[in-house]
């Protein structure tokens, strides 16, 4: 029997709820924690945690996780840059590849990710509260 909103929604604020907890309780007994997670919610099955297998500690300074999503018409790239304005970036394609350069800080940063075929000409971007997404259109 397939669950309705309510449902889905009540086992979704549990789960976050117990990941908080795991997160406050690993943190003070100074474990190394698992972050960088989704939750996934696809009709008709619970939703569920896919951990993107990134163990440390909050204050660490890692690189960001790049998800990358690809549909019939394009190709989305996200990524979280916490603090990053959009004068602090260069975007760049060439080959396929797309560069993140970002400049503003204290210290220069640079990400790559290897696209499908895509328009290069295309590239749209926005970046909100620190979360960049860069689209493109797959070529024909």
């Amino acid at each position: 029997m397939e669950k309705d909103d309510n449902d889905r929604f009540g086992d979704l604020e549990e789960m976050i709820k117990k990941l908080i907890v795991q997160s406050i309780e690993r943190e003070l007994s100074n474990t190394p924690n698992e972050y960088n997670f989704k939750i996934i919610i696809v009709g008709g099955v619970d939703p569920f945690v896919e951990n993107l297998n990134r163990v440390g500690f909050a204050h660490d300074k890692e690189e960001p996780v790049i998800e990358m999503y690809a549909s019939n018409e394009d190709v989305k790239v996200l990524t979280e840059l916490p603090g990053t304005m959009s004068s602090d970036l260069e975007l760049k394609v060439q080959d396929n590849t797309l560069f993140i350069n970002i400049e503003g800080r204290a210290q220069q940063k640079g990400l790559t990710v290897q696209l499908p075929p895509i328009d290069e000409d295309s590239l749209s971007y926005t970046i909100y509260n620190g979360v960049l997404e860069v689209t493109f259109n797959k070529k024909s």
